[in-house]
Order: C-alpha cells, then sequence, then structure tokens
C-alpha cells in the first residue's frame, strides 16, 4: 500500500520548512497545533488522531487517510477565517517529490486569501521563495537519481556554484556542510572552528536575512524609489555591534535599537520616558513594593538587557499608548518589525554563544561575523528591492 509522507527538511540552507522558518520568528505551528486551533475555533474534531498526524510527518499514512485529513483541514480552515475562496488543494501541494515548497505555497495563498498580505506586498517574498523552490526540486531529484555519494555531493556543488543565491564564500562553507550530511560524520574541534570561521552563522541566517529583507520590501518599500530606506532596508540600522569596555564584552540588541527608534520617532525624548507608556497592570505587578515607574523602568531594561521580551499583546499595548492607535495585534507592521528584531536577537545571540564555546573566536572575528550578518542582509535587501 502506498503511503503519504509530509516532506521533511531537505536542506536548511536552500528553502527550510515553514514549520522551522515560523518557529524562528517565534510562531509554533507544528501540524498537530494547528489542527488542534482549527479544531478548537470551528467546535469540529479532526477525522484522524493526533497519533496518525504524527505519523503523516514521520513514516507516513495510507493515501484513503491523508485525503480523509487534507480535506478536513482545508473545510476548517475556510470557515474559521475570511479566506472563503481559497483553494489550497493540499493534496497537490504536500507531496515528498515538491519538497518544503509546497507548504510555502499553502502560506503564501493563505496571506493572499486573509489579506494579511496583499496584491504587491507578496511579489518579493514570491519571487524569493519561488527560487529557492526550484533550487530546492533540483536537489531532490539529484538525491533520487545520483548512483553513489560521490556523484550526489559532485551535482549538488556544481547546482550552487550555478546559482547566485549563495556567494563563493558561502559555497566553500556549505560544501563541508553537504559532506558531512553525506558521510553522516561528526566535526574535529580543528573543523569546528574553520566552519565558524568560514561563515556558519553567516550560512544558518541566510535564509532568514532574506526572507526578512523580502518581506520588509514588499511591506514598507512598496516599490517607491524616492523612499528614504530605498538603499539600505529599515532594519539595517539595527543591526547589533559589539563593544568592548574595561574587559566587558557586550552586544547592542535589534530590539532596542527598534525601541529607540521608535520613541524618536513618536517625539519621546528619553528612555526615561519611554518606560512611562509600558503597560503594567497597577495592583497584581506590585509585589515588590516599588513604584509603577520604577517597575516600568526596571521592565524596559530587561528588554533592553535581552533578559526577557514583551508579548505581541504587551507590545500592541505599547504601540497605542505611544502612538495613541488603534492597531491589529498581529499583524501591523510595527508588532511585525519588533518580532523579527527580537527573534533575530535570539537566533543571532544563540549562535554567537555557540561561537564562543566552540570556536572560541577575538573580539575581532566576533566583529567580523557581525558586520558579514549586515552586509549578507543588505546584499539581499537590494535583490529584494528590485523583486517588488
Amino acid at each position: 500500500m502506498k503511503k503519504v509522507v509530509l516532506p521533511k527538511d531537505f536542506g536548511f540552507f536552500i528553502l527550510p520548512t515553514t514549520q522551522k522558518a515560523l518557529k524562528v520568528f517565534g510562531i509554533n505551528s507544528s501540524l498537530i497545533q494547528i489542527t488542534n486551533m482549527l479544531s478548537e475555533e470551528s467546535g469540529t474534531s479532526s477525522p484522524i488522531s493526533k497519533a496518525s498526524i504524527h505519523r503523516l510527518t514521520t513514516i507516513g499514512v495510507s493515501e484513503k487517510l491523508a485525503d480523509k485529513f487534507f480535506t478536513y483541514l482545508e473545510e476548517t480552515f475556510k470557515s474559521v477565517t475570511s479566506a472563503r475562496n481559497l483553494n489550497l488543494n493540499l493534496n497537490k501541494y504536500l507531496k515528498p517529490e515538491l519538497g518544503n515548497a509546497g507548504s510555502w505555497e499553502i502560506l503564501i495563498a493563505s496571506l493572499a486569501a486573509q489579506k494579511t498580505l496583499v496584491g504587491k506586498e507578496l511579489l518579493p517574498m514570491k519571487k524569493f521563495i519561488q527560487e529557492r523552490a526550484a533550487i530546492e526540486r533540483k536537489v531532490i531529484a539529484i538525491k533520487k537519481n545520483a548512483k553513489n555519494q560521490l556523484q550526489l555531493q559532485t551535482k549538488i556543488f556544481k547546482l550552487l556554484e550555478s546559482n547566485s543565491i549563495f556567494t563563493k564564500k558561502q559555497i566553500k562553507t556549505l560544501k563541508v556542510l553537504i559532506k558531512l550530511e553525506i558521510k553522516k560524520g561528526k566535526m574535529s574541534a580543528d573543523d569546528m572552528q574553520k566552519l565558524f570561521n568560514e561563515g556558519l552563522l553567516e550560512i544558518t541566517l541566510h535564509f532568514y536575512l532574506g526572507l526578512i529583507a523580502n518581506i520588509e520590501s514588499g511591506i514598507i518599500l512598496k516599490g517607491n524609489k524616492e523612499h528614504r530606506y530605498y538603499n539600505e532596508g529599515f532594519l539595517s540600522q539595527f543591526f547589533p555591534k559589539i563593544e568592548s569596555y574595561n574587559n566587558e564584552v557586550n552586544t547592542s540588541s535589534m530590539f532596542e535599537g527598534f525601541l529607540e527608534y521608535l520613541y524618536k520617532y513618536n517625539g519621546i525624548k528619553s528612555w526615561y520616558e519611554l518606560a512611562k507608556h509600558i503597560p503594567i497592570d497597577k495592583e497584581s505587578d506590585n509585589s515588590s513594593g516599588r513604584s509603577l515607574h520604577e517597575r516600568q523602568k526596571d521592565l524596559l531594561d530587561t528588554w533592553r538587557k535581552r533578559e526577557s521580551f514583551p508579548s505581541i499583546e504587551k507590545l500592541n499595548l505599547l504601540f497605542i499608548n505611544i502612538t495613541k492607535e488603534d492597531a491589529d495585534v498581529f499583524f501591523s507592521n510595527e508588532i511585525a518589525i519588533a518580532k523579527i528584531c527580537i527573534q533575530a536577537d535570539k537566533q543571532i545571540m544563540k549562535y554567537l554563544g555557540k561561537l564562543q564555546k566552540e570556536a572560541n573566536l577575538s573580539l575581532e572575528q566576533l566583529t567580523n561575523i557581525l558586520d558579514g550578518l549586515k552586509e549578507n542582509y543588505l546584499q539581499q535587501w537590494l535583490i529584494a528591492r528590485d523583486n517588488y
């Protein structure tokens, strides 16, 4: 009996799964979680068990069971959203031979159907995903038809070198990663340091920096050549920098940079004044006995130091307090940019910590890595800008 298995992550460096990508941006989106959410919203129950849903993403289920489940998902999605006329055709998109591209097609279609991003706002992102999906399909075909490891490795290397989505330096790093994946080998400490020095962090975040640049281009730029951020993008001003003072190494936060931009743009004169706009429950949050403003300042300090980050709801209330205007809780541009900054901070610091621990890099090397990330973003911004 033929089984249906959803596509797995064929290569994080080309096109990660939507689940992995959304998780990077702080959104949990496992198939079981999505099904539970849709079932709860619609007051219905999934026609297959959680165990079967899990098998769908691992060892597979029968075509009949998969078809039954996909039909339920599509009908339920339409019933609980504004996407009444959306034809997701899950059976068409979620096929192993399509790799991860199918789930991205569904995500883009659902964003358009719900008018989250409309018309030309989606163009840069669509072109970005389609270009990578085309490469992913070729990688899948190579893996399927390669007669041995050497042929597999040679053909994938040739494919990477014939495309422009990676620089020569990035391809050099990718070759090491691919060799390790094919051989299922482990890295020595020396190989680890060499790989870090050659740009593992940049390769790991390359897709996400490109995705951010393309989403940002569609939302903010909208093809306007006179826009103040036409040449550098909006987020470039917030990229973290490393500073050393009294033998202490500190890395600035993208979210802190965004908050500073936000308060200056809205005529607020200082961090002290910004803290007054942070929503705090006057009663339940006062276990310390400190004044309201002291607690607001304490909370702001933890955000700036990356010790904690605000929820979407708290961010929304902060923006309402600052601008005196209501905003959509999830899809306002400000919320989206703030979440991107927060998740970029988490990812960058995660890998910087790994670099320090496993490769023992110097301050100069770490600075070069962060400068490389910003340069990577700027290069992809220019491509995204021209994709509009």
